[in-house]
C-alpha cells in the first residue's frame, strides 16, 4: 500500500463514486478501479460493497478509511513542514559574530526579530531559532 493508493481509496469513499473521485484526482476511472482492486488484493479483504449506485464500507474498509484519513493528514503536515524548511520559513540561523562586530550587528538582528516575531533565542549564546 502506498500513499497514492490510500488517497484514491479515501477519495472514492468521500465522493461515493469512482467516476467523481477520478475527476477530482485528475485520473481515469479505470485507474481508480484498478488501484482499489489491487489494494483489496494486497490486504486480502473487501473494502467496499458496491450496491447499485451506492458504495458501502465493510468493517475493514471503515478501518482503512479512518486510518487513511489520519495518515493523509500526517502526510500533508509533513509536506508542509518540508516546504517551510525548503522555502526558509523555518530553520535555525546560526551567527558567529566576533565581539568587535557585535555592535554593528545589533541593529540588523533587531530588525530581523521584528520582521520574524516567532524567532527566538535557542541558546543563551545568541542563537536565534527561526
Amino acid at each position: 500500500m502506498d500513499i497514492r493508493t490510500l488517497r484514491y481509496f479515501v477519495e472514492v469513499v468521500r465522493q461515493q463514486s469512482f467516476t467523481r473521485a477520478a475527476e477530482k484526482l485528475f485520473v481515469t476511472q479505470p485507474t481508480i478501479s484498478k488501484m482499489l482492486k489491487n489494494l483489496e488484493d494486497e490486504l486480502n479483504c473487501i473494502l467496499l460493497i458496491r450496491d447499485g449506485r451506492r458504495l458501502l464500507l465493510t468493517d475493514t474498509g471503515r478501518v482503512v478509511f479512518e486510518r487513511g484519513l489520519a495518515l493523509l493528514a500526517e502526510f500533508r503536515q509533513l509536506e508542509a513542514e518540508l516546504s517551510d524548511i525548503n522555502q526558509l520559513k523555518t530553520g535555525v540561523l546560526r551567527l558567529g559574530i566576533p565581539p568587535m562586530v557585535g555592535m554593528l550587528m545589533a541593529g540588523p538582528i533587531g530588525l530581523f526579530r521584528q520582521r520574524c516575531p516567532a524567532s527566538r533565542r535557542k541558546r543563551p549564546d545568541n542563537v536565534i531559532a527561526v
